[in-house]
This record gives C-alpha cells, sequence and structure tokens, in this order.
C-alpha cells in the first residue's frame, strides 16, 4: 500500500495536466498493475534517508492488460524528476514488454500528450495503428488532444539485451565490411615531390575511374606509354582527349581541386567519383546548408502547430474507409503527417511559402467537409488564425 501511495505521487508530479482522483483511481484499481524501479541498495547505502520514502521510487508504468485481446493499455508513465534523461525510461519500458509476454500480451496501446510521443517513439511505438480496431474500440478511454500509438511487442525479442544486439550486429556488419573491401589492403607509394596531375590522368580518372599514373606520378596515355606533358593548368577549358575522353570544364577552384583529387592513384579505386568530390566543394555545401535550414525551419513549424490543442484533427490523415465520402468532398488531402515526411523526404517544399499553400489547404479541406457548428471547423478556424501568426514574416 505505501508503494501503491508512493506510485500515486509520483504520477501526480509527473502528470500535472492529468486529475489526481482519475489517477488514485487507476493506481489503486485491481484490474491495473504498475511496475515500478526502486533505488538500488548502492544508493540506498549513499543516501539512507530515501528509504521507505516516495524518492525511493525511480519510475513507474501503470497499466491495464486485456489478456482476451492480448493487449495492454498503458495508463500512466513517469520517472522521477532526479531520476531523467539517465536511461532509466528506456529499462522501464523493456522490463515492461518482457514482463508483458509472460502473460500473453502482443500489443502495448496508449494515448501519448505532445510532450511524450518523442518517448514513445524510441521506445518503438508508432502512428500506425495494425492492431484490428475491434479489438480495442470501446475498452480503452479515449483522450481529447492525444495521440493514439502502438507497439508490437515480439515473443522471442529478449528486450533487456538490446544494447548487446546491436552492438553485436554492427560489430558483425564491421567485419563483413572489412573481409570485402580493398582499401586497407592496397598500399599506393608516396606521391613524389611536386606532383602535378595533366590532362589524361583527369580525364581517365573522371571517364573510367581507370587513370594509369607511373611510378613518378605521371599519366600515361592509354596504350601509348608516352607522357603528355600537360599540366592541369593547360587544360582547364574542357574537350576530348586523344582516346575520345570528355575532360570536365574546369569553372571553378573546386573542380579544379575534384580533378586533381581524381588523378591520384587509387581514388577511383576507393570508389570515388567527381560527383562525390563535388558534393564536397563550398558551393555544394552552402547548399547543402541552405537546404537542411530551410528544413529545420519547415520542421519547427510542424512541430508548432501539432503542439496547438486544435491540432489533434490535422495530425493524422483521415482514414477514408471509415470515412467513406470523404474523397467525394475532399480532392486534395493533407495532413501533418504527410508534410512532415514530404519535409524530411528533401526536394518537396522549396520554401515557407510552399508549406503555408498546404498548411491552408488542409484548413479549407477541413472547413468544406465539416459543418460549421462541428467541432473539426472550430478546430479549423483556430488553426487558420495560428497560422497567420506564425506565417507572418514568410
Amino acid at each position: 500500500m505505501v508503494k501503491l501511495i508512493g506510485l500515486k505521487n509520483l504520477f501526480s508530479k509527473g502528470l500535472p495536466k492529468m486529475p489526481r482522483d482519475y489517477i488514485v483511481r487507476l493506481v489503486f484499481d485491481r484490474r491495473h498493475k504498475s511496475l515500478a524501479i526502486l533505488s538500488s541498495d548502492a544508493d540506498l547505502e549513499r543516501n539512507p534517508a530515501v528509504e521507505g520514502t516516495d524518492d525511493e521510487i525511480v519510475g513507474a508504468i501503470c497499466y491495464r492488460a486485456y489478456h482476451e485481446m492480448k493487449f495492454a493499455e498503458i495508463a500512466f508513465c513517469a520517472v522521477a524528476q532526479s531520476q531523467q534523461v539517465k536511461g532509466y525510461g528506456t529499462k522501464l519500458m523493456n522490463l515492461l514488454k518482457m514482463h508483458a509476454v509472460t502473460e500473453g500480451v502482443e500489443y502495448f496501446i496508449t494515448y501519448a500528450d505532445n510532450y511524450a510521443t518523442g518517448y514513445f517513439k524510441k521506445q518503438g511505438f508508432t502512428r500506425t495503428i495494425t492492431m484490428p480496431k475491434s479489438r480495442f474500440h470501446g475498452l480503452i478511454k479515449d483522450y481529447d488532444g492525444g495521440t493514439l500509438m502502438e507497439c508490437y511487442v515480439h515473443p522471442s525479442i529478449d528486450y533487456t539485451r538490446i544494447p548487446e544486439m546491436i552492438k553485436a550486429q554492427k560489430e558483425y556488419i564491421l567485419d563483413r565490411v572489412r573481409d570485402v573491401s580493398k582499401s586497407d589492403k592496397v598500399v599506393y607509394p608516396p606521391l613524389p615531390r611536386g606532383w602535378t596531375p595533366d590532362g589524361q590522368a583527369r580525364a581517365n580518372a573522371n571517364a573510367n575511374g581507370n587513370g594509369n599514373v607511373n611510378a613518378n606520378g605521371n599519366s600515361l596515355e592509354a596504350g601509348s606509354g608516352a607522357h603528355s606533358g600537360n599540366s592541369l593548368r593547360k587544360n582547364t577549358r574542357g574537350g576530348k582527349t586523344k582516346t575520345g575522353m570528355i575532360i570536365p570544364t574546369l569553372s571553378s577552384r573546386g573542380n579544379e581541386a575534384a580533378l586533381r583529387a581524381m588523378a591520384i592513384p587509387g581514388m577511383a579505386e576507393a570508389g570515388w567519383t567527381m560527383t562525390d568530390l563535388l558534393a564536397s566543394t563550398a558551393a555544394a555545401k552552402d547548399n547543402d546548408r541552405q537546404r537542411n535550414h530551410l528544413k529545420s525551419e519547415l520542421l519547427t513549424i510542424i512541430r508548432k502547430v501539432e503542439d496547438q490543442q486544435f491540432a489533434w484533427p490535422f495530425r493524422e490523415p483521415v482514414d477514408t474507409t471509415e470515412v467513406t465520402d470523404y474523397l467525394g468532398v475532399v480532392k486534395e488531402p493533407i495532413d501533418l503527417s504527410t508534410m512532415d515526411k514530404r519535409i524530411r523526404k528533401g526536394d518537396w517544399y522549396k520554401s515557407k511559402q510552399h508549406l503555408q499553400v498546404d498548411m491552408m489547404m488542409m484548413v479549407n479541406n477541413c472547413k468544406a467537409y465539416n459543418d460549421a457548428t462541428s467541432q473539426y471547423f472550430e478546430c479549423a478556424t483556430n488553426l487558420e488564425k495560428f497560422l497567420k501568426v506564425i506565417f507572418q514574416d514568410a
């Protein structure tokens, strides 16, 4: 009983928006079970005053198993403020999964608030619900503003050994890479002082990755054995060599540096191409920085919208198997998760204005399908006002 009271206090502190009487009802309900991590003996020796108090509880999860349907609903999950960012949340969830297997549980399901979705994603939960709705519909409590998430519990995985398994898999992959890799088995002689690649070496390296370079580091024309004698500076306009290979036009220092690098013995054999080297130039890096900056800005906007209480109807696509007439009204469905995927894919949105267009289409879709007196229409109206604020500088 003392431990249950401690759990109740932990959940009340960790979940301040949850009604306390509701927490008490579920923690003391015989149909609900709680799994907790307590302070170790070593911790108690260092700080004996916490023994038997609420501070002895590091973290806990309260859940209810529906054995006939082979799933469990997680009601509360919290870690003490002083014990956070130490891995206890992950350990707690892994222990719960191991215990769930003994109870025949196949799925965990929960409603996560905006601050908990990140944690649950790290623990293997997803917003895509694969469990048939008939198994949990009417059994779990629906929460306004929460995100329904699911996790499949594999019966043959030892979740307490996941770090060890990942380490072993990583070592195996690295061993296989070392077996097939040649980069650490072939050693080329050092380049002589004053070495300069000529045009033919660059053409060979760029056209077929097989520059013929003699012991002095100078290139030999294919089949001729004669040194071409042309330095890099003398072949900057591009064109064709005697063998028909194309020498790229040097339009910048980045191109010149890439061609010099490709002429070094072993570069082409190691798998490097002109495309790889040009991608590492300052101009390419600057373009990447701009794309990453835009991507970060757009994802921040998505997160800000998702965090709003009125955003819950827009987080996932409308289930057209349930709302069968939706596509008859809405011709271009759009939602926040689809926008998130488009942003992460890379080149869908060229600017914030482009994202704003999709956001407004989402609002208009909602207004077009739903009645003006519905809560969905009200959420769309509030979202429209919010978009005007966050896109005012766009």
